[in-house]
């Protein structure tokens, strides 16, 4: 006989060693002692972040989004857009707006009028237009 085994017998003994190892030890689940995570590393790709549902703010506006908005991230990035936006119309509006000139706000009185301008104006508005002294 070879004192060598075989390549064909080392790996029918490998294989009837893993049968009895497997066997013998049943796969751990869950977190069940350090052998457990020993021997089942977490996976690299899942994060717990990834599994968290997001709260506050974040949760809000993923949800509000309708699915537009994934990830935490484009979240944020959202929130920071609202808030740029809401700076900007607001500074926008409290500069004048779309509000242009003042009018001109000098009162105007009979006296001032032209005769023309009297003769088209009608007589229930031209009571309300107030004389210079007050007097009639």
């Amino acid at each position: 006989m070879d004192p060598k085994p075989s390549f064909d017998q080392e790996i029918s003994e490998a294989v009837q060693q893993f049968e009895t190892e497997s066997t013998e030890k049943p796969a751990p689940f869950g977190n069940e002692g350090a052998e457990a995570s020993s021997l089942y590393p977490p996976h690299a790709s899942v994060s717990q972040s990834s599994i968290e549902k997001p709260s506050g703010m974040i949760g809000m506006v993923m949800k509000l989004s309708s699915g537009t908005v994934k990830t935490r991230k484009q979240a944020n990035a959202a929130m920071l857009i609202f808030v740029v936006l809401s700076a900007v119309i607001t500074l926008f509006l409290l500069t004048g707006g779309f509000a242009g000139k003042a009018p001109n706000t000098t009162p105007i009185y009979q006296e001032d009028l032209t005769p023309t301008a009297r003769a088209t104006i009608p007589g229930s508005v031209l009571k309300t237009i107030p004389y210079k002294n007050g007097n009639k």
